[in-house]
Parts: structure tokens; sequence; C-alpha cells
């Protein structure tokens, strides 16, 4: 699906930007393609040094995760100069934008914390408690 994207973008979409753009989807598609076929380390073990195939499944979904929304936002450029794609350049300028600004937020929250585990042993021993709004 996703290497069919890729090709099909390649066939309707020109421009300085549209090349590097497609070749990020590409490397997206490999990247998605390695992250499923190696698996991820189970829950309960991310405290210990990961295995291979949870390192390669670890870095081969971070190289997917950033090159799809640079390589869109690369693509969007491109759609602008197409009649075909006019309709559509603002909404999907605004998609690229906020996936590049989500992936920004989410690198910056494990630079500052590290990689957040909802299974990890602290979060099971602190109880939830309930949103209290004081007026």
């Amino acid at each position: 699906m996703k290497t069919s994207l890729t090709r099909a973008l390649a066939q309707t979409v020109d421009g300085p930007s549209a090349r590097p753009g497609r070749w990020l989807l590409g490397v997206w598609s490999v990247g998605e393609l390695l992250a499923g076929f190696f698996s991820a380390d189970p829950p309960g073990h991310w405290n210990e040094p990961p295995s291979l195939t949870g390192m390669v499944h670890g870095n081969a979904a971070l190289l997917a995760l950033t090159a799809v929304p640079i390589g869109a936002l690369l693509l969007v450029r491109s759609f602008r100069r197409d009649r075909r794609w006019q309709p559509t350049f603002a909404v999907l300028s605004l998609l690229a934008v906020a996936a590049i600004s989500l992936i920004a937020f989410v690198a910056s929250l494990i630079a500052n914390e590290g990689i957040p585990s909802p299974i990890s042993p602290t979060a099971r021993s602190q109880p939830c408690e309930p949103w209290t709004f004081s007026s």
C-alpha cells in the first residue's frame, strides 16, 4: 500500500521538491516494513538494554515517523503548482505542519523525561485520583 502511494505520486506530482518528497515517502515505506517485520521488546522489559530485533524495530519506526511528515511537507509544496491539487493545498499544508509539530513535541518530551511507559511499576502503584475543579 505504501509503495503504491509512492509510485502513484511519482507519476502525478512534479516539481523541485517533489523528488525528495517522494524519496522520503519511500524511506517511510521501507521503515514501516522493517518495523513491522522486527518485533518490539515485550512490555515490562523496557528498562533493560534492547534486543537486536527491538533495536531494529525502534530505529526503523523512528526513521519512518520522521520521514513521512517531512516528505509530506515537501510534496505539499509541489501541490501548490499543480491545478489538480490546488483545492486541497491549504488542508494538506496544515496537516503536514501539524505532523511535524507533533513529532517535535514528542521528541522534546522524550529528551526531557525519557520514553513514557504506562506499564511501569510506579504507574501501577500510584492510585488514580479524579479531577477536581475548585471554583
